[in-house]
């Protein structure tokens, strides 16, 4: 990442509103954040801002979810890696948005000290593209990452390697963490590389169930394991339950999923595994009765998918 990543800002006129995107480099856009109102410096004081402006931390951004959990990303080598996001706060207790005083900086390392993790699977090369946007946090993204063949197993599984990734302020720490007290100040992101799509998809309950119309079906769940049935190997993976045919929907009565997202009109579902099992939204039963198909897959099951039947009476 560097100074001369777009940041999109909007330009307003004196007389008439102007919503045409203005680019900044990145040094005019964190001058501009520290440019504190009268009111913020009478209530922070000087003194509190030139320290915050040295101490910014770097957060996982927990708050979308877009068909990708927001820290951990499976992929297959060669493989376009799903966007990292991570949120700038005013020090490691957080105050947002935050007033970064530099750039933001994602970087992948072997070994991470203080963690005791191991990357077993890397990048095909070491310069991460990344960019900020403003907003109601200031966020950077990293994207473009394409993740090479593990170099062997992680810890968790033997089905694929793990590549760590972490997003850190250059401003707080101009040498990047050296040392363990630093990791407060991180965003660190998990990028499982499958060797092959050896996922296992298995029905737990929900299938054969038959309800009246406009009523909701006991909740469709499948347990996902990878090759050796391991059911902590694929937590936080992304299920996408489809609706193949018949009167039913998804609706978000009753969606016990932290992340999972509703679209195509209620026809597809997709849902963060949790605790071994990837849990659909309610399905809710139409106006007109009948049997009704629903499909559970994922790209890392190479092929393989599961199929929910149920009949709407």
């Amino acid at each position: 990442m560097n100074d001369e990543a777009a940041v999109h800002t909007q330009a307003s006129s004196p007389t008439a509103p102007d919503y045409r995107p203005r680019r900044t480099t990145l040094t005019q856009h964190f001058a501009q954040a520290r440019n504190f109102s009268q009111e913020s410096l009478k209530q922070a004081g000087e003194e509190q801002r030139d320290a915050a402006s040295k101490n910014i931390a770097m957060r996982i951004h927990w708050d979308e979810f877009s068909d990708d959990h927001p820290e951990v990303k499976d992929v297959l080598p060669g493989q376009l890696v799903a966007p990292l996001i991570a949120r700038c706060q005013d020090t490691t207790w957080g105050r947002t948005p935050a007033v970064p005083g530099g750039n933001v900086k994602f970087v992948w390392r072997q070994n991470w000290f203080g963690l005791g993790l191991v990357s077993t699977a890397a990048p095909n090369t070491s310069t991460i593209k990344g960019f900020v946007t403003t907003g109601d946090d200031v966020l950077a993204t990293a994207y473009g990452i394409v993740m090479q063949k593990p170099t062997g197993p992680s810890g968790f599984s033997p089905d694929y390697g793990i590549g760590y990734f972490m997003a850190y302020e250059t401003g707080t720490l101009p040498l990047g963490p050296t040392a363990d007290t630093d990791l407060a100040r991180c965003a660190v992101f998990a990028v499982r590389t499958w060797f092959a799509p050896t996922v296992k998809l298995a029905t737990e309950s929900g299938d054969g169930q038959s309800v009246y119309r406009g009523n909701f079906f006991a909740p469709l769940t499948a347990l996902v394991a990878d090759s050796t049935g391991s059911l902590r190997a694929a937590e936080h993976m992304v299920i996408t339950f489809s609706i193949i045919s018949g009167d039913v929907t998804f609706a978000q009565s009753g969606n016990t999923a932290r992340y999972s997202r509703i679209s195509n009109n209620g026809k597809v579902a997709a849902v963060a595994v949790e605790g071994a099992y990837a849990i659909a939204p309610g399905l809710l039963a139409g106006s007109k009765s009948g049997a009704c198909q629903i499909r559970a897959s994922t790209p890392l099951a190479g092929g393989a998918t599961l199929t929910f039947n149920v009949n709407v009476t």
